[in-house]
């Protein structure tokens, strides 16, 4: 059963890749749903089990499902295809060992405190092979998962799914929706005023 996600994948001046990912609308193009993928196996995925451990414990954080699920898949596909120096996890496991040394002593060298905020981590590619794009991971996901019964049991806000008309509130517009009222108004009037009348219909004598 997946958990329920933790925190946002917030972007920020420390994590350039997620910055990119979310900010490139191709990037989000391709986080389809789950009914728009083929969910049979692909020849050519070769999800190890160091894979899998990464894209477990990238779940926690990061669930695609409910209303932010194409948001979360864009923050899923960044993390499973790249390794933070700034990760909590233990990430020695998931690099090489030239990379795992580089990011021993990058993370040594962080400050503490306000200074913090000027370090940036630093991304490297993961030991596994595999570098899934989000049709990979929605047909992984529904190997391991019943995923449209994670959706159904999703909470979606009662607003997100009432289909009506949209409106200005009147308070902050209501000068601004009079005027374009009287616009309009006015509009149609002199466009009948130029409007050509039809000639009278002729007089037949009796």
């Amino acid at each position: 059963m997946l958990l329920a996600v933790s925190e946002w994948c917030t972007p920020s001046p420390s994590r350039p890749y997620v910055q990119l990912a979310v900010n490139d609308p191709c990037f989000a193009a391709k986080c389809e749903t789950p009914e728009y993928c083929n969910m049979s196996t692909t020849a050519g995925e070769n999800w190890s089990p160091l894979a899998e451990r990464r894209l477990f414990k990238q779940l926690l954080d990061h669930k695609p499902a409910g209303v932010s699920k194409r948001f979360q898949m864009t923050c899923l596909t960044v993390q499973m295809n790249h390794i933070y120096d700034d990760d909590d996890s233990d990430i020695e496991e998931l690099l090489s060992k030239d990379d795992a040394q580089v990011a021993q002593q990058h993370r040594s060298e962080r400050p503490v405190g306000e200074e913090s905020s000027h370090w940036s981590a630093k991304a490297y590619a993961p030991v596994y092979s595999l570098r899934p794009q989000p049709r990979e991971i929605w047909r992984k996901l529904n190997e391991l998962y019943d995923m449209d019964s994670v959706e159904m049991n999703e909470y979606i806000p009662d607003e997100f799914e009432l289909q009506s008309d949209f409106f200005l509130p009147d308070g902050d517009f209501s000068e601004l929706l009079r005027l374009k009222e009287e616009e309009i108004h006015n509009k149609n009037t002199i466009s009948r005023q130029h409007t050509p009348q039809p000639p009278p219909p002729p007089r037949t004598s009796v």
